[in-house]
This record gives C-alpha cells, sequence and structure tokens, in this order.
C-alpha cells in the first residue's frame, strides 16, 4: 500500500515534471566526472567531479584542471562528496572544528574559481555517528558544522546542499510520529512507531 507522503510527493513531481516539459528550455545532462574530454565528446552539459578529488589536487594540478575547465565549453556546475577524507569527521569524538573549516574554506574556494553554484555533502562517513555516541551530541555537531559550513559557503557565493542517504548510511536516521496530541514526535529508527 502506498503511504501519504509518498503518493504526494508523487503527484508533487508529476505537476512539476508536465511544467518543466512544456517549455521550450533544454534540459541539460551532466555526468559526474571530472573528465572534461569524455564529458564533452559523449555530449553532455555539464560536469559534476568530487569536491573532494578537487580540494586534495596540489595546486599545480588543480591550476592545470581550471585552465582546461575554463578554457572549454564544459561548465562545473556544482560538485559531490564534500568530504570523503577519512580523518575528516562531523560526528563522534575525533572533531575538528578548525581542520573542518580550513579544509572547507579551500574547497569551496576551488568549487567556485570552477564556476560551481552548488557543493553536495553527502558523504556518509563524515556524519555516521559511532557506536555508543549520543545522537543528542551528534546532532548538536550537525548543527554546528552546518552553520560553519553555511558560513564558508555563503563567503564564497555557494550553496551546499545535504544530500539525503540510504537508511543505515547516514545519521540521523529518524522518523515522525504523532504523539496521540496530534503533534508529531521524532524517534529513533527501529524504535516501534505505531
Amino acid at each position: 500500500m502506498i503511504c501519504r507522503r509518498t503518493f504526494l510527493a508523487g503527484v508533487a513531481a508529476s505537476f512539476l515534471c508536465s511544467a518543466a516539459w512544456s517549455q521550450d528550455e533544454k534540459v541539460e545532462i551532466g555526468v559526474c566526472t571530472r573528465d572534461v574530454d569524455n564529458a564533452l565528446k559523449y555530449g553532455f552539459d555539464y560536469i559534476e567531479p568530487g569536491a573532494a578529488d578537487i580540494a586534495h589536487m596540489s595546486e599545480e594540478d588543480f591550476r592545470q584542471f581550471r585552465d582546461k575547465v575554463l578554457a572549454s565549453s564544459m561548465r562545473c556546475r556544482s560538485l559531490n562528496g564534500l568530504i570523503r577524507r577519512p580523518d575528516l569527521k562531523v560526528v563522534g569524538n575525533s572533531v575538528s572544528t578548525s581542520v573542518l573549516s580550513e579544509y572547507l574554506d579551500v574547497c569551496l574556494e576551488r568549487c567556485r574559481t570552477l564556476g560551481a553554484s552548488v557543493a553536495v555533502w553527502g558523504s556518509a562517513g563524515s556524519r555516521n555517528v559511532p557506536d555508543g555516541f549520543p545522537r543528542e551530541r551528534a546532532q548538536e555537531q550537525i548543527a554546528q558544522f552546518l552553520r560553519m559550513a553555511g558560513d564558508l559557503a555563503r563567503k564564497h557565493d555557494l550553496v551546499v546542499a545535504i544530500e539525503p542517504l540510504a537508511r543505515g548510511e547516514q545519521y540521523p536516521e529518524y522518523r515522525w510520529r504523532g504523539a496521540g496530541d496530534g503533534a508529531p514526535r521524532r524517534t529513533s529508527a527501529g524504535e516501534d512507531d505505531h
């Protein structure tokens, strides 16, 4: 049986798609790669490389990549995989706000230099909650990270998009349920919600 949320999402998507298709504008197709030549060869409109890969490049490698992108007709509209370094954590006992801030500042500056307007934070490894770690503290750490990321994104005229990940892949895993008084209540996934 289909739930109300899925039904309403389908109705909304149908409306938006029909409105988009009725316009004369071309739908652009991008590819998650930094291979500009093959993206052009196969007719893609833009590339979406990994932000962590771009941040990891040496100054010389980044300069060469930047020059190649900016000299071509291919554009870099967004970047995915904002945090992929195993030593960078947003949640847990080993979080270093200063290291995260320094990394994000360089990474987002490079993203903007390539012409991107969005950097996507999926990066399950950076936001997974370690076993036994208090969920309330994890929520505080994520909120602190998002405030910092938002400030740095604003500085570089970018948006940080939060990618929803599959259950079991991310934190927090919560569902909403009625609390009996009509107000929704957040509960941990796996807890009985009826």
